[in-house]
């Protein structure tokens, strides 16, 4: 069976998903975009291609899916270069975007290009909720 080969925006929240990705046996994890030491060491430590630009991810590498941990006044921007770009699986953080306008003109843009969009709620500061011993 193929791996999904996926890529990483932002790598402060995103070096999580980054190093789940690495774990993950079905995931290639092909390239993150960021910048500074953390990303130089994240980058190094899950063994993917480093760019400082998403942009030139995107147009340098072949890709089943984009996880977007970018701050929320890049989620708009970024996944209208993810679905320009021919991606069909987007996994973004929460919050969608900074404005419910912004919050629509994403899903429109996924809708537009046929693409998947996963929002998804990073809790890993927080306990487990509504869990307690039997």
């Amino acid at each position: 069976m193929d791996k999904i080969k996926m890529a990483v925006f932002g790598l402060n929240q995103g070096a999580r998903i980054a190093r789940l990705f690495k774990e993950n046996d079905e995931v290639e994890l092909t390239a993150v975009a960021g910048f500074g030491q953390q990303a130089i060491d994240v980058a190094s430590e899950v063994g993917a291609k480093l760019y400082e630009d998403y942009s030139d991810l995107l147009a340098n590498e072949t890709l089943d899916g984009v996880a977007i941990a970018l701050p929320n006044s890049l989620h708009l921007s970024a996944t209208k270069a993810c679905c320009e770009a021919g991606i069909k699986n987007i996994l973004l953080e929460k919050p969608i975007a900074n404005t419910p306008g912004e919050g629509q003109a994403i899903i429109d843009c996924c809708s537009e290009h046929n693409a998947t969009l996963l929002i998804v709620c990073n809790r890993k500061r927080k306990a487990l909720l509504g869990c307690r011993m039997a």
